[in-house]
Protein backbone atom coordinates (compact mmCIF):
# COMPACT_ATOMS: atom_id res chain seq x y z
CA UNK A 1 0.00 0.00 0.00
CA UNK A 2 0.87 3.45 -0.99
CA UNK A 3 -0.27 6.47 0.94
CA UNK A 4 -0.63 9.68 0.45
CA UNK A 5 -3.58 11.68 1.45
CA UNK A 6 -3.31 14.74 -0.44
CA UNK A 7 -4.23 16.10 -3.59
CA UNK A 8 -2.37 15.02 -6.85
CA UNK A 9 -0.77 11.65 -4.41
CA UNK A 10 -2.07 8.02 -4.67
CA UNK A 11 -4.85 7.40 -3.41
CA UNK A 12 -5.46 5.48 0.31
CA UNK A 13 -5.72 1.70 -0.27
CA UNK A 14 -6.63 0.97 3.27
CA UNK A 15 -6.90 2.40 6.87
CA UNK A 16 -5.36 0.08 9.88
CA UNK A 17 -7.36 1.18 13.08
CA UNK A 18 -5.01 0.19 16.02
CA UNK A 19 -4.12 0.45 19.50
CA UNK A 20 -7.38 0.76 22.13
CA UNK A 21 -9.32 2.11 19.33
CA UNK A 22 -9.24 -1.62 17.86
CA UNK A 23 -10.77 -3.18 20.49
CA UNK A 24 -14.09 -1.63 19.38
CA UNK A 25 -14.33 -3.67 16.68
CA UNK A 26 -17.06 -3.87 13.76
CA UNK A 27 -18.90 -1.54 16.20
CA UNK A 28 -16.77 1.39 15.09
CA UNK A 29 -15.75 0.12 11.68
CA UNK A 30 -19.30 -0.05 10.29
CA UNK A 31 -20.46 3.36 10.93
CA UNK A 32 -16.75 4.66 10.20
CA UNK A 33 -17.23 2.72 6.44
CA UNK A 34 -20.67 4.88 6.28
CA UNK A 35 -19.20 8.11 6.65
CA UNK A 36 -16.67 7.40 4.55
CA UNK A 37 -18.30 5.68 1.50
CA UNK A 38 -20.70 9.13 2.15
CA UNK A 39 -18.00 11.68 2.56
CA UNK A 40 -15.99 9.92 -0.39
CA UNK A 41 -18.84 9.85 -3.08
CA UNK A 42 -16.10 11.20 -5.87
CA UNK A 43 -14.30 7.75 -5.10
CA UNK A 44 -14.52 4.34 -3.25
CA UNK A 45 -13.55 4.16 0.16
CA UNK A 46 -10.43 2.83 1.16
CA UNK A 47 -10.53 -0.54 2.84
CA UNK A 48 -11.13 -0.16 6.75
CA UNK A 49 -9.19 -2.71 8.58
CA UNK A 50 -8.08 -3.42 12.46
CA UNK A 51 -4.47 -3.97 13.47
CA UNK A 52 -3.20 -7.46 14.55
CA UNK A 53 -1.39 -5.91 17.23
CA UNK A 54 -4.74 -4.72 18.92
CA UNK A 55 -4.55 -2.34 21.65
CA UNK A 56 -0.41 -3.45 22.38
CA UNK A 57 0.14 -1.63 18.66
CA UNK A 58 1.39 1.95 20.63
CA UNK A 59 3.00 -0.20 23.11
CA UNK A 60 4.96 -2.21 20.64
CA UNK A 61 5.59 0.58 18.05
CA UNK A 62 7.43 2.69 21.13
CA UNK A 63 9.47 -0.26 22.04
CA UNK A 64 10.65 -0.65 18.83
CA UNK A 65 11.63 3.05 18.52
CA UNK A 66 13.58 2.84 21.49
CA UNK A 67 14.99 -0.39 20.68
CA UNK A 68 16.36 1.43 17.24
CA UNK A 69 17.42 4.71 19.28
CA UNK A 70 19.41 2.77 21.41
CA UNK A 71 21.22 0.35 18.66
Amino acid sequence: MRGGGGRGRDPIGAIVIGGGLSLAGEDLLTPLRERLSARLAFRGAPELAVSRLGGEAGLLGAGLLGWRQAR
